[in-house]
């Protein structure tokens, strides 16, 4: 731990201990005790702890207690309301808010602008609970997502630091053209969801369906997650710190053979394929006996340049409380964190990754009269990145791409080591990484809301007005420092035993600083008339919403990156309810964008669902012992989408460019000429992209402790923005026009089941699980005509892989005695004569030969269809276990990258994986069960094609997160001056069970070469004064 942030923690918790003092006899507490809508709360019980001594709370919620004894604690209580107990110490006045008993009926859940009663749902909406959340990430919070929440596919793809958030859709892709990202509101603004704390969340809904997010518009056609942070409480200041240490490590690392294995295995494809032996015996020979590391070196590259663990570090203190008309909510977080990668300390730079980010938030909340509220939200992230002058990416392909044999890490007299010649001439990643330089940005993100909200019950009860305005303000500052050093090659050692270099390239002295800036502005404004009545058995609730957000930055391409970003629209939602029994509800949304002709800028976007809570009706009353909960619901409705793409804008209007090039003369010849040209095409028509979104849903409840909620869905996206793809060059187009012509359907399930036991009075269980299965189906991308039906991407899935059919590979059988291929046989057309232990593809299409016109369909996309997950608490007294699982299936991933496969790049490129590389076809071994076939000392053009052989399952199956801790007893606690004291461990990403061994399936590359995801052993204490 580094000792300013252990100094820091240790001086805030002696501070409040130090604040902790006890209560006196005879001492007099006032206050007032409230309900959930902050209104005095008349009778309420209050009592001094372990004594007769009580009073009750008079019609205004007000009393006054005189305390009996020492150290006393007083319990308040009130029936069908959760009663709470507050330790005195010397407080004068305690203010309490009493909430409802947490019902079915009465539980709240934040729905689109606004609020709603869990049983009064009838839209398809999953939430989390927030504290689960931050118990298992306090770093990443969409790392959380995949398998916690239904109707969520997510995967993280980079466990680099700074890059390792997970990506997720809601329901899988819907779009093949544009953003297919869902919308994320932050207390009622659209936010960047990775520069939240988790840590701050109060509550945490996904809105699914149409009926949920059309209020949203346009912006939520891809669904919305709606995000909650904390408020304050009526009552006297808390106080919670939080700290953690982490070590962090690979959950899988690459393993390549040593420089010895691999020249003997290149020299066996040099004499499979025909050709001489390209490492001589001797040079194998000094390799072995480490004669002269320098000129015969053996590099294991992924144990030079990485360490085998980091560190983060982590500390949060937050204070909450206030007064019946003020209350609020203040945190600060710091995290700190390093990378793995090595440095060179006799470098003036440090190359390794690293991050320290300071987060802060204060909510307040005050009640300027008994009608009227003020908000006030402010939200920073501050965050400085450090790293090498390149990117990890390339770093971990130059590990991949330079064998063990070819150089040694540096030469024992200290110079620099790199090839001198052809095109690996310069190469050596420990260079690349330790002395190119080094970068270093800094971002900071400031969001700011303040809301005014009126009660007009003078008007006619029920009747709500709120107005909210927003202004964020994103910047980034970015240095980078860039070296170039001496590079040498070493060819032999002269007749003194002195090295003979080559000078591969000459270097500079000094460093090259460059520094620029960037910055994004938001202004957000939102009007609100709400209305909520009951009446009777009746109760109807409305709203209507006016808003417009404005986003200007001055990143983008063209002449249209200065315009600001604009939307505008109206939002409306009408409900009405029979007895808690019969639910309907109508949502609208109605949009304007700048991207469409005028006439053509405004849609409307509407949606209708309706809901039947069966147990509540009268003839339940027998079942419902057994059968706690059955309700059906349903929705049926239209979202708007007016993304066209990456920096595509207003392409109604026909564009003009001034760089265009035409080429006269006669063929054979050329004469260029440059001048203005036509660039895209304006489409006058273009209109909004348009998705019909169909929902039924089933909740099931039994025994009061299980409950099953699931969710079919089936949805269509038509006029999906696209570039024609069939309109002939002959036409006269210099860039294919955008049309509204794409379609895509998307269908599936996704469910969660939960269970809350109590066993006798100190056990208590939890589960939840997690089901989503979500398939698109591409209908419409104006393709081509194909030859062979198999070539039809269409009716497809988004993303879906094509390649050939691997039988098996070819054995002696399937030639004749001249070495030919049997006549009978499918004839491959590859530009290579096929041999015993190559790979034996199917004819799809029948005609004879094999060619690419055989490609098909094959196995699924790299995005997985289905995502699961089991999570599992269990808490006797103060000692609490929990372990979540998740998984992925219906995920496939093509590995014939050039720098996996062996010798595609020649023997001086690439690297072979020592796990699978003697898992390989050869005349001794002529099975047909390897890993590899037929090997070649070059990129075989009739092996290495994308097919089935290639093709591996990324499913797997992981133990996210495991939780241990231990509560003290409140006691104890209060002894040490706390009201709590919790001491916890978590392991991130602990185990991973998978077919596929080679990387972590979950990984976003083809050769393996990614910075790894990473297993993270935490540590850490939670105290509340």
């Amino acid at each position: 731990m580094k000792p300013h942030l252990g100094h820091l923690f240790w001086t805030v918790v002696f501070c409040f201990v130090g604040l902790a003092v006890q209560a006196q006899k005879g001492q007099t507490v006032t206050g007032v005790v409230v309900d959930e809508q902050r209104m005095g709360l008349p009778g309420a019980s209050i009592v001094e702890k372990g004594t007769t001594n009580g009073v009750t709370t008079d019609s205004e919620g007000r009393y006054s207690l005189t305390l009996t004894s020492d150290n006393a604690t007083i319990e308040y209580s009130f029936i069908g309301y959760t009663p709470q107990q507050e330790i005195v110490g010397r407080r004068l006045e305690i203010n309490i808010q009493l909430m409802p008993v947490a019902t079915e009926l009465n539980e709240v859940v934040v729905v689109g602008y606004g609020q709603q009663k869990k049983a009064s749902i009838v839209g398809a909406i999953s939430s989390v609970d927030a504290t689960s959340i931050a118990n298992t990430s306090k770093v990443r919070l969409s790392q959380s997502l995949a398998g916690n929440i239904s109707g969520i596919i997510a995967v993280q793809r980079s466990g680099e630091l700074g890059n390792d958030h997970a990506d997720f859709w809601i329901r899988g892709i819907n779009t093949f053209a544009g953003a297919s990202d869902p919308l994320i509101i932050v207390d009622g603004v659209e936010r960047d969801f990775n520069s939240i704390d988790p840590i701050e969340i109060e509550s945490f809904s996904v809105m699914k369906d149409a009926s949920a997010t059309a209020v949203y518009g346009v912006r939520g056609a891809n669904g919305v997650i709606v995000i909650t942070t904390k408020k304050g409480d009526i009552g006297a200041p808390k106080v919670s710190v939080n700290m953690e240490y982490a070590v962090k490590q690979p959950t899988r690392l690459p393993q390549f053979v040593d420089a010895v294995d691999f020249m003997k295995i290149a020299n066996e494809a040099n004499r499979r394929t025909g050709h001489n032996e390209t490492f001589l015996p001797e040079r194998i020979n000094n390799t072995i006996l480490k004669t002269d590391p320098d000129l015969y070196p053996n590099v294991n590259w992924v144990d030079e340049l990485l360490k085998p663990v980091s560190m983060h570090e982590r500390i949060n203190v937050n204070i909450s409380g206030g007064a019946p008309r003020v209350r609020y909510f203040i945190s600060g977080t710091y995290h700190h964190e390093n990378g793995l990668y090595r440095t060179d300390t006799d470098r003036e730079w440090d190359a390794n990754i690293g991050m320290d980010r300071v987060n802060f938030r204060s909510n307040l909340d005050a009640d300027i009269t008994k009608t009227t509220t003020v908000n006030l939200n402010i939200g920073s992230q501050l965050s400085i990145n450090r790293g090498p002058n390149a990117s990890s990416d390339e770093i971990w392909r130059l590990m991949l791409e330079i064998p063990s044999y070819f150089i040694p890490v540096r030469y024992s007299d200290g110079r620099l080591s790199a090839y001198g010649a052809g095109s690996e001439k310069g190469l050596n990643p420990y260079n690349r990484l330790t002395q190119s330089g080094y970068s270093k940005s800094t971002t900071n993100t400031l969001n700011s809301t303040i809301s005014l909200t009126q009660k007009l019950d003078m008007i006619t009860p029920g009747l709500q007005a709120k107005a909210m305005f927003a202004y964020d303000v994103w910047t980034g500052h970015y240095f980078q420092a860039s070296f170039s050093p001496e590079l040498w090659y070493a060819t032999a050692r002269d007749d003194q035993g002195q090295l003979n270099y080559v000078q591969a390239e000459k270097g500079e002295e000094f460093l090259k600083k460059s520094v620029w800036s960037d910055m994004s502005y938001t202004t957000y404004f939102e009007g609100t008339i709400s209305y909520d009545r009951t009446f009777g058995d009746h109760k109807a609730t409305a709203m209507l919403l006016y808003n417009q957000r404005v986003y200007n930055t001055n990143s983008g391409e063209g002449e249209y990156s200065v315009l600001p970003f604009k939307n505008l629209g109206l939002a409306g939602r009408a409900t009405y309810s029979y007895k808690d029994r019969y639910f309907a509800e109508f949502n609208f949304g109605y949009n304007g964008s700048e991207n469409f002709a005028p006439g053509k800028r405004f849609g409307f976007f509407p949606a209708v669902a309706l809901g039947w809570y069966i147990s509540e009706e009268p003839f339940w009353e027998n079942i419902r012992p057994y059968v706690s909960k059955l309700k059906i619901r349903g929705s049926y409705g239209t979202v708007g989408n007016d993304k066209l793409g990456d920096n595509v804008r207003f392409a109604y209007i026909t564009e003009i460019i001034d760089n265009g090039m035409y080429d006269f003369g006669l063929p054979g010849s050329s004469n260029i000429l440059y001048g203005v040209t036509e660039g895209k095409f304006g489409s006058k028509d273009l209109t909004w992209e348009t998705e019909t979104k169909r929902d039924i849903g089933l909740e099931i409840g039994l025994f009061n402790m299980l409950e099953l909620n699931v969710d079919y869905f089936f949805n269509n996206r038509r006029d999906i923005f696209m570039q024609r793809r069939v309109i002939p060059s002959t036409a006269g187009y210099n860039e294919a026009p955008w049309v509204n012509y794409g379609k895509m359907q998307n269908r599936g399930v996704d469910a969660s089941l939960t269970l809350h036991k109590a066993i006798g009075k100190d056990w208590h269980i939890d589960a939840i699980g997690t089901f989503t299965f979500a398939r698109n189906k591409v209908t419409e991308w104006d393709e081509p005509t194909q030859q062979y039906a198999n070539l039809y991407q269409t009716g497809h899935s988004y993303g879906q892989q094509f390649g050939l059919v691997a039988e098996r590979l070819y054995t002696d059988a399937d030639f004749d005695a001249s070495n030919q291929l049997l006549p009978q046989l499918p004839r491959p057309q590859f530009g290579l004569d096929v041999q015993p232990g190559d790979i034996k593809y199917v004819d799809i299409n029948g005609d004879g030969v094999i060619n690419k016109d055989d490609y098909t369909a094959i196995g699924y996309g790299e995005s997985p269809e289905i995502v699961y997950g089991l999570g599992v608490n269990v808490r006797y007294k103060g000692l609490e276990l929990g372990v979540r699982l998740q998984g992925t299936a219906l995920t496939t991933r093509m590995i014939n990258d050039v720098n996996f496969l062996p010798f595609a790049r020649g023997m001086q490129k690439g690297n072979l994986y020592a796990r699978v590389i003697n898992d390989r076809w050869t005349e001794e071994n002529p099975s047909q069960d390897v890993f590899f076939p037929r090997m070649r000392d070059y990129m075989d053009g009739h092996n290495y094609l994308p097919s089935t052989w290639w093709q591996k399952d990324m499913s797997f199956l992981r133990i996210k997160d495991i939780v241990l801790s231990y509560t003290l007893p409140q006691k104890t606690a209060r002894k040490m001056g706390m009201s709590s004291m919790r001491i916890y461990g978590i392991v991130n990403n602990a185990w991973t069970f998978s077919s596929f061994k080679l990387w972590d399936p979950e990984l976003g590359t083809n050769n393996g070469m990614r910075y790894p995801i990473m297993r993270t052993y935490n540590l850490g204490v939670e105290l509340t004064f």
